[in-house]
């Protein structure tokens, strides 16, 4: 009899927790940024680097600065001096950043404003392949 009570309760606890776990599942709009959470704003004063990733609203060029409107609030990061931009994997500057262009990166807190430690366009670089840099010969053995 307790061992039927018990599993009762055990199944009642577990079905009643389940819906509960939907609501953590929620994702962000696309192309939306969101405000870093209590741990990252803690690493964020720090000056650890945070990621992003959202679309252009705006680039101020003057200011040296770009961006990005998200659900709640309009984000704008400033352009350093080491701040590395690049368009699809190569090297460029903040010209080639413009209104409704998908951006991604890192940035890190600096007082009151947000620098962009890098900036990333168009299509992600390619990762490595395994057999990178192996001779044809090695590849052909493996495949055997």
């Amino acid at each position: 009899m307790k061992k039927t009570l018990v599993k009762s309760f055990v199944l009642t606890l577990v079905a009643a927790t389940l819906p509960l776990a939907s609501f953590a599942d929620k994702k962000t709009e696309a192309g939306a940024v969101e405000a870093p959470k209590a741990a990252e704003t803690k690493t964020a004063e720090s000056g650890a680097k945070v990621p992003y990733h959202g679309t252009i609203s705006a680039v101020d060029a003057t200011a040296k600065t770009f961006t990005i409107k998200g659900k709640e609030k309009e984000r704008v990061f400033h352009i350093t001096d080491s701040t590395k931009i690049t368009k699809d994997g190569a090297a460029s500057d903040l010209n080639s950043l413009t209104a409704g262009q998908e951006v991604r990166g890192q940035i890190s807190k600096n007082g009151d404003k947000w620098d962009a430690v890098s900036v990333m366009t168009g299509a992600k670089a390619e990762a490595p392949k395994a057999d990178a840099g192996k001779s044809p010969e090695a590849t052909a053995e493996k495949k055997k």
